[in-house]
């Protein structure tokens, strides 16, 4: 073994040698780092190929190895430039190719676990080594842990990016980003870095979308093709069978990375996905058709420009249409399509979290996701209203949109929305139906108040308010509660909140239509958020059903096991052993039964509009020219947990449904489990809608991900990491924040300025009741997620940091644990019982209670081998803590008691 890492050492460093010498360039850094290290700045040497997940910069303690490949183009520069880099992060800089001696493949048996190593890889027959290469196990993909039995060794090689591809952009002075990566984090510094909005001086030469218009052959009133708003008059577009693919998804339809297929002239058609639509070109060879993209998932530095030419002109540019349907405050277990989907996964017990009895149909919805693409794993970037929207509307985190930054506040108004690049730059009709929430207190604030941020038709646009009723008299909108339904009898159906902003939205689509005018239409509804209620039709649909209260909030209210301290109980919190019998009583209580029958009555009330909504684009002849997005601000928890509403980075709270049809574009019943949040949306939507978004005038923050909904998410480019190791961001942007959360697959890490961090494993644990950050067997995917948030709270300026002193990045060593003790006999217990109802003497004669509870004990006294945040700065061991006194805070002394001379009392 000895001889087989020194040999490894050898060969690493002569690579390092050689890969430096034919990176040397003259360009100089952007970063806050020197060009190159002296002896002292290395502080570790990791003789095999794996990064050192503990390590970080000696100059900048923000930067980590997660932070290294964060951005393609930070990671070509760091490590090109950086031999500390070089030398901790080599699975980062994709250096060499070895596998993982510590590696272990968790396998199930009838008696229990088994461990195997990657040697083990090599006694399996090819089909099923490729399936287990392929597969995450144990903290990551076993591709990646074992690249050489895997034979993923040249994937490696190839993207490393000092031995730059050929198809990877020069780095130039003009090229390279201007971020920092300087950890200064304060509300002022992010007021002060909304970014200027940057308008287009002229018509751009990047390539457009172009199709052929037909003269329209449909008449020009289609008042009659409106349905009515009566459900039993609404024609139900349900779910057909799936249509043959417009897409091959054999390797020949994947786009080429090749420097030839960059863009270079504009298609003379509507793109397609079809294999033919992107014939393979030698690089001799000028593409003729839709131009292929290289993806952007992850944020990286504009292709290199194709060799000029001049393309033949185009008829007309072809520019789809758009719809954006937005609810507020949508479960999406409400919906048949991801129930089905969860069903598969996790199993019925943990998806029918309401009861067996509670199956909803939602077929107009779901036609969404057989005709289209299905996001399974979709995140708001924020789970309040306000900061999501702001970044569906502009692709940047919230601390950089304004005051939109919490809630009820206003966006600044230089933001350049997705709207207004449509509309200035591409010439698109643009319309916003429905709740806002991005103009600061007004209420309702009809209109645009003179900030339109893009959006040219918006009488029915209003700030805030959750009105059941909407009328219009002469022109001028005005909105109603429920009580005020007396108004509008005998009219319901065309006054009711969803079905008026539905027609409303119809008539602008036709207005559009008969003026041949591409439009791009938002329609926020603001329903199914509170107040539950609805017009007569619904109000009753649901009275046969019995809801039950989740048995996460059974269990979580026991501390059996304990909400995580970021999560509190809307349920009256009692005595442990009453627990049941108070959620039966409540569980009963018509109060909780009339919440979730209105709510599913809602929930039905929009799908039952989208047919119409559907319908109409159909009868106008356009349903193959328009893009039709679902999805909502947030979602609400409906006491999952023991919690109502949203604000908590659980699943239904901070996931959110996401759906994206686009016939004959995106392939049908696509299911793409990549993590993506909010913030990606405007630049995914603008590359979807032939919109190059380098020529946008906006830096988004968030990534474009159009090229996953167009080919084989398992595509790897331009970096050694697959789309579905992609990692997004959600934050609390309440007004007192405390929590961050990254989310990668099925994993998501969580700190919070109220406790230990935690980390859910989403498949073996969906209910997300148990926290594995301190499993071995986690220590990876734990670490990596660790590092991007650490990265992210200072990249994007996070507000938990604003607001709390100190974070955990790592659960103390010395930690007591909020679970009930496992104590023999009926005696329920926690370790703030201890001195109590649990003398000291006892935490001596049983070990069960010392080990739970060793901080209250005093039975453990170590200092913790991890991260902490203290004031701003990151602290990656109880010696720089000490060194800049750190000790004098109350999280300090826990973290490292050794170290703040502590252990005394013990």
């Amino acid at each position: 073994m000895f001889m087989k890492q020194l040999s490894c050492a050898i060969q690493s460093i002569l690579l390092l040698h050689v890969l430096r010498v034919s990176a040397a360039a003259d360009t100089d850094s952007v970063f806050d780092v020197p060009n190159g290290d002296d002896e002292q700045g290395i502080q570790s040497r990791s003789p095999s190929c794996k990064n050192n997940y503990e390590w970080a910069y000696s100059k900048n303690p923000a930067l980590t190895c997660a932070g290294v490949q964060l951005i393609e183009s930070r990671r070509i520069q760091l490590c090109g430039d950086h031999e500390e880099v070089q030398i901790n992060c080599p699975l980062s800089c994709g250096r060499c190719c070895e596998d993982d001696p510590s590696y272990r493949i968790k396998l199930f048996s009838p008696n229990g676990f088994e461990f195997k190593s990657c040697e083990w890889l090599g006694t399996s027959i090819r089909s099923k080594l490729e399936w287990w290469c392929d597969t995450r196990n144990n903290g990551q993909f076993v591709r990646n842990a074992c690249p050489k039995k895997c034979n993923t060794c040249s994937s490696y090689i190839s993207s490393s990016p000092v031995s730059t591809p050929s198809f990877q952009p020069s780095l130039t002075p003009s090229t390279l980003p201007t971020d920092t990566l300087t950890p200064s984090m304060h509300p002022s510094r992010a007021r002060s870095s909304v970014p200027s909005k940057i308008r287009s001086s002229g018509p751009t030469s990047t390539p457009t979308m172009t199709k052929s218009v037909e003269p329209s052959s449909q008449p020009t009133d289609k008042d009659s093709n409106i349905p009515t708003s009566n459900p039993s008059e609404v024609p139900t577009t349900a779910p057909s069978n799936q249509p043959s693919l417009k897409a091959s998804s054999s390797p020949s339809s994947a786009p080429s990375s090749s420097p030839s297929a960059l863009p270079s002239t504009a298609p003379s058609s509507k793109p397609s996905n079809s294999p033919t639509s992107s014939p393979s070109v030698s690089p001799s060879e000028t593409p003729s058709s839709k131009p292929t993209k290289i993806p952007t998932l992850y944020p990286t530095l504009p292709p290199t420009p194709a060799p000029t030419q001049n393309p033949t002109p185009s008829p007309t540019e072809y520019k789809p249409n758009l719809i954006m349907i937005l609810t507020d405050e949508h479960n999406f277990r409400t919906l048949s399509c991801y129930r089905d989907y969860l069903v598969s996964k996790v199993g019925r017990k943990s998806t029918d979290v309401w009861g067996d009895a509670t199956r909803l149909d939602t077929p107009n919805i779901d036609t969404l996701a057989s005709e289209g693409a299905m996001y399974t794993n979709f995140y708001t970037v924020a789970p309040l209203c306000t900061p999501s929207r702001a970044s569906f509307m502009t692709g940047m985190y919230p601390a950089f949109t304004g005051d939109s930054a919490l809630n009820h506040g206003a966006m600044d108004s230089n933001m350049k929305t997705f709207a207004e690049v449509l509309q200035e730059e591409r010439g698109y009709r643009t319309g916003y139906f429905g709740k806002w929430h991005l103009d600061g207190e007004p209420s309702p604030g009809w209109g645009d108040n003179g900030r339109q941020f893009g959006f040219e038709e918006n009488k029915y646009r209003f700030n805030r308010g959750h009105f059941k009723w909407i009328d219009e008299v002469e022109g001028n909108m005005a909105g109603y509660s429920i009580e005020d339904e007396w108004r509008f009898e005998g009219r319901e159906s065309k006054h009711f909140t969803t079905d008026f902003l539905v027609d409303r939205g119809i008539e602008f689509i036709q207005r559009s239509v008969n003026k041949k005018e591409p439009f791009a239409m938002v329609l926020s509804i603001p329903d199914p958020h509170g107040p539950n209620d609805n017009r007569n039709y619904y109000r009753d649909m649901f009275n046969d059903r019995h809801f039950e209260i989740p048995q996460t909030a059974k269990k979580n209210m026991k501390f059996n096991p304990a909400a995580p301290g970021w999560n509190y109980f809307d349920l009256e919190e009692v005595p442990l052993d009453e627990v049941d019998n108070f959620v039966t009583e409540y569980e009963n209580k018509e109060r909780w039964q009339k919440v979730m029958r209105q709510y599913y009555g809602m929930v039905k009330c929009i799908d039952d509009n989208l047919g119409k909504l559907m319908r109409a684009i159909k009868d106008e002849g356009i349903d193959d020219d328009t893009i039709i997005v679902f999805t909502s601000d947030h979602g609400d928890l409906l006491m999952e947990h023991g919690k109502v509403n949203k604000g908590k980075p659980y699943e239904t709270s901070a996931g959110i449904p996401f759906l994206v049809r686009f016939p004959g574009t995106i392939p049908a019943a696509k299911v793409i489990e990549t993590a993506h949040s909010s913030v990606d949306f405007a630049p995914t939507i603008l590359s979807l809608m032939g919109v190059p978004v380098n020529d946008t005038g906006v830096d988004f923050q968030g990534a474009d991900g159009s090229e996953e909904l167009l080919s084989d998410p398992s595509q790897t480019i331009l970096t050694n990491m697959k789309y579905e190791e992609k990692i997004i961001f959600s934050i609390d942007s309440g007004k007192s924040p405390v929590w961050a959360m990254a989310q990668m697959g099925w994993y998501k890490f969580i700190v919070s300025k109220n406790g230990a961090p935690y980390l859910f494993d989403l498949l073996h644990d969906p209910d997300e009741m148990y926290n594995y950050a301190d499993s071995y067997l986690y220590t990876d995917i734990k670490n990596k997620l660790r590092d991007s948030l650490t990265m992210a709270l200072f990249e994007f300026d996070f507000p938990i940091a604003w607001y709390s002193d100190n974070i955990y990045f790592d659960i103390p060593a010395c930690y007591d644990k909020r679970d009930i003790l496992p104590l023999v006999g009926d005696t329920i217990s926690r370790c703030s019982d201890v001195g109590t109802k649990i003398d000291f003497s006892r935490c001596k004669d049983q070990q069960n209670i010392r080990v739970h509870c060793g901080e209250s004990c005093h039975a453990c006294c170590k200092d913790t081998v991890g991260r902490m945040i203290v004031k701003e700065k990151v602290y990656n061991s109880c010696l720089e803590l000490e060194a800049d006194d750190a000790c004098t805070w109350g999280k300090v002394k826990t973290f490292c008691p050794v170290t703040c001379n502590q252990c005394e009392e013990a």
